[in-house]
């Protein structure tokens, strides 16, 4: 280092390292700036949980096989699942990133940690008959704007517990959701819910009325999945009811990435195998070229 002049004195000088509790706290400071405040929440929960299990070293001892032994921690101990363990990770990984601008590491260790494998699950959705019972099961609850325009849509349930009508534009059928990492996206509004947004009298202010405690929301919608036989059916398989649906009519999987504001194609990959019975289509064409004669 020293002959490639890349020696760092300050990265050596013990006096002059970065605690983890105050870097932690600078991190925070940084997501309050630049991130949603859900995505906030959760940081300052699993920061704390890092830095209860760590202690007060410097930022620059935290390496590989502590992170493994938090990994474990997490996973025997405290019975986190595999994906939860991962989410803990990503977010962790994303502060030492910040590290490395702030000239507290050199390296980000969390880069060089392997994920916990997480297999793949199907997505749970309805049938059109199940749908539309649900929403005749609803009709005029305080629950059913909520459905409604999650199947019409694809939102989740934060975009429309936040959604306003200055979001929503009648005129060109459209509205306008701000996703994760408070990312834009437009959203066209179907024929259904089109209507029933033009029957609505007060279009100020959110667009719902109702609860915006997600948790609540979630609640009162189990209840009533429950009275019409949906057993474990979650408000948020109405976005995959949505993708499904989508999938199945044979619209283009970057298209639908688009329209639930996956940041990655991989995400939107498991609605695939939805789309099975096109394959089978396309490749029956090659057959009748094949045979021709």
């Amino acid at each position: 280092e020293l002959a490639a002049k890349q020696f760092n004195i300050q990265y050596y000088s013990p006096h002059l390292q970065k605690k983890l509790p105050e870097f932690l706290e600078e991190a925070i400071e940084y997501s309050k700036v630049n991130k949603a405040p859900r995505t906030v929440e959760r940081e300052e929960i699993i920061y704390k949980n890092f830095l209860k299990f760590c202690g007060p070293i410097n930022t620059s001892k935290v390496d590989i096989r502590l992170i493994e032994k938090y990994k474990l921690f997490l996973l025997n101990e405290k019975h986190f699942s595999s994906p939860g363990i991962n989410i803990e990770l990503r977010h962790l990984s994303s502060a030492f990133t910040l590290a490395i601008k702030y000239g507290y590491i050199k390296k980000n260790p969390f880069q060089e940690v392997s994920k916990l494998k997480v297999p793949k699950k199907k997505p749970i959705f309805l049938t059109s008959d199940q749908i539309n019972t649900l929403l005749k099961h609803t009709s005029g609850r305080s629950i059913y704007p909520y459905i409604l325009t999650a199947v019409s849509t694809g939102a989740r349930l934060s975009e429309i517990t936040g959604l306003r009508w200055e979001n929503i534009d009648l005129e060109h059928r459209v509205i306008k959701v701000m996703g994760k990492g408070s990312k834009e996206r437009i959203i066209p509004i179907p024929a259904t819910l089109l209507n029933y947004l033009r029957l609505q009298k007060n279009k100020t202010g959110y667009y719902i009325k109702g609860s915006k405690d997600r948790k609540n929301v979630s609640s009162t919608f189990r209840k009533y999945a429950d009275k019409i036989g949906l057993v474990k059916f979650k408000f948020h398989n109405l976005r995959d009811t949505y993708a499904s649906h989508l999938v199945q009519n044979g619209i283009n999987l970057k298209i639908i990435q688009e329209l639930l504001g996956h940041e990655s194609i991989q995400t939107t990959l498991i609605y695939a195998h939805l789309s099975v019975d096109d394959k089978f289509k396309a490749v029956e064409i090659m057959d009748t070229i094949l045979n021709r004669k």
